[in-house]
């Protein structure tokens, strides 16, 4: 067995010599890794280094948090000969979804644009342009149940997300209870614009 020093200088100059991975450097791999022994590899170190990376279609932007990613590590077998290094699969530890985050970039302008037409005699049409859908409605009550009938339509969608793109990383309970709290999370979301393009609509009748 090597010591913690020993073990994360040959990875450095095995990846100096074969490329590092994308965003993986030498400060990197000091303050992000760890080493453990694994009976599934003996006579080798495992060099651990953690990482995380965007799930569920979601993206990461430097310098803002991630709505929905897996924690993982990058994993390398450091053989105590000191003869060969192998790279190992990744290992997924956890997958955190911040499901408000989630829900915000479900309801973005990409995936989602409301407007209010008037039409006259007191209606309204309410417009998801995206999306096609639109209704005829008098009142603030109903253009809310149209926004209701958008959040819900999500509901397969982010379902069939967490089920299949991210297969076997969440219980059934947990698909289900992640699909119901992002569905509210979009409602809300969704009842929050119409009642702000409702509030615009009463000011901009007012200025006619």
């Amino acid at each position: 067995m090597q010591n913690h020093h020993e073990t994360i200088e040959r990875l450095t100059n095995w990846l100096e010599q074969h490329g590092w991975p994308q965003d993986v450097d030498k400060m990197k791999l000091l303050t992000r890794a760890s080493i453990v022994r694994d009976e599934s590899y003996p006579g080798c170190d495992i060099v651990r280094i953690e990482r995380h990376r965007p799930i569920l279609g979601t993206h990461y932007t430097k310098g803002l948090p991630m709505t929905a990613f897996d924690t993982y590590y990058m994993r390398y077998a450091v053989h105590d000969d000191g003869l060969r290094i192998d790279k190992l699969e990744d290992q997924v530890v956890e997958c955190t979804v911040d499901v408000e985050g989630l829900a915000d970039s479900l309801t973005g302008f990409e995936t989602l644009d409301l407007q209010i037409e008037r039409l006259g005699a007191g209606q309204y049409r309410i417009v998801d342009s995206v999306g096609k859908d639109a209704a005829d409605v008098s009142n603030l009550d109903e253009a809310i149940t149209f926004g209701d009938e958008i959040a819900e339509g999500f509901s397969d969608y982010i379902y069939e997300t967490f089920a299949l793109e991210e297969e076997g990383k969440f219980s059934q309970t947990e698909l289900d209870e992640l699909t119901i709290a992002t569905v509210a999370a979009v409602r809300e979301n969704v009842e929050f614009i119409i009642r702000e393009l409702w509030r615009e609509r009463d000011t901009n009748q007012e200025d006619e």
